[in-house]
């Protein structure tokens, strides 16, 4: 009997359990299509019944009561004003008042700080169109003074220093100097000579520095010196030609200078820098050395009619002296290409410069003692 009395408790229970089940699955389903509802889709009516958002707005295109209990959702009852409790409908009316001054009130100072913040935000980004018109100008102020100092640079280079063979290779290629050094130098090299020679006249670079840029690019390029490195050494060329010595074998060392001379009518005209003026310090390491500075100067032959570029250097007491070779430049209206011609051989013009201001020296001395 016990045992009977069991089973049907647990039976019982089982039952109830599974009411529960069906009861939460039932709770979680539209009442007219059983769909699983969610958050996004449910609908719950004032009578508690729930349904899809879908089912019941359909409904409701038919029909303005409840799908299950048929509760109408649109009824109203008329407002009697022979009855009306004043002190609760004033008390009621009062807070509806209260909530809408408060309302206002909030958002009056939302509006404020928002226009607030508009007026700030307005006048920043007006500081900032600002500040970015002023960067622009300071922009293009600094970018004209640098093209004024590449200018000034170029100028005074050509006009009143020495030019090297450097200079004149770094103007006649497009990519060493930028455009307004070069203008620079041309103008100050003008003033110099009183002549525009770079444009009117046909002029080549020593074959030696071209040759010598040229190795210098390659060793660059395969990656046997750095770019600082050739940045450093390429305008120098007591650094160019130790570091060629070092990198090159004797026979293309020797090579770089083979485009200096020409063989005209049987004899060798020199129109480059030859290897005499180098001393091979050590033969067995190639270390070639230049105990002066070279630089190029231009001479005007009024027999000839012609320029001539007339290599020299400084020596230890900081005198010019030529070498023996000069290189005739052809005008570029005569069209003839370029000619090499010797004019006239300079061992040491600086000697007779000295012998000359001594004698001056000696006239000033004797007018004095008279």
């Amino acid at each position: 009997m016990e045992t009977m009395n069991i089973n049907i408790k647990e039976k019982v229970e089982d039952t109830k359990v599974e009411d529960t089940k069906v009861k939460d699955e039932t709770e979680n389903q539209c009442a007219v299509c059983y769909d699983e509802l969610t958050i996004e889709n449910a609908v719950v009516t004032p009578c508690k019944h729930k349904f899809c958002s879908e089912c019941f707005f359909k409904w409701l295109k038919e029909s303005n009561t409840c799908p299950l209990c048929r509760k109408n959702y649109t009824r109203y009852t008329a407002w009697e004003y022979t009855n009306i409790d004043i002190e609760k409908t004033t008390h009621e009316f009062n807070l509806f008042r209260d909530i809408i001054g408060r309302t206002k009130d909030a958002l009056s100072d939302h509006y404020k700080k928002k226009r607030k913040l508009e007026r700030k935000i307005e006048k920043m980004n007006k500081a900032v169109d600002v500040n970015d018109i002023y960067i622009k100008q300071k922009q293009q102020s600094c970018i004209r003074m640098n093209k004024d100092l590449e200018y000034k640079k170029g100028y005074y280079k050509s006009k009143h220093f020495p030019i090297s063979e450097m200079d004149l290779y770094n103007l006649l290629h497009d990519d060493e100097e930028t455009k307004e050094w070069k203008n620079g130098f041309i103008c100050g090299f003008e003033r110099k000579y009183k002549c525009d020679i770079i444009n009117n006249y046909n002029y080549i670079v020593d074959p030696f520095i071209t040759r010598s840029r040229n190795a210098l690019t390659q060793l660059s390029k395969h990656g046997e010196i750095s770019l600082n490195k050739y940045d450093t050494i390429k305008n120098d060329i007591h650094k160019l030609i130790s570091c060629l010595a070092k990198h090159l074998s004797k026979e293309e060392f020797i090579d770089l200078f083979n485009g200096g001379v020409l063989n005209k009518n049987g004899s060798d005209i020199t129109i480059g820098m030859p290897l005499e003026l180098f001393n091979e310090v050590n033969t067995k390491m190639l270390e070639f050395t230049i105990p002066s500075k070279i630089y190029v100067d231009f001479i005007y032959d009024n027999t000839e009619k012609t320029w001539f570029k007339t290599p020299y250097h400084m020596n230890e007491n900081n005198q010019m002296c030529y070498f023996n070779y000069e290189v005739k430049l052809d005008s570029k209206t005569d069209a003839k290409g370029f000619t090499v011609k010797r004019k006239r051989k300079h061992s040491d013009i600086s000697n007779n410069i000295h012998n000359v201001v001594d004698d001056l020296v000696n006239i000033v001395e004797k007018s004095v003692s008279i």
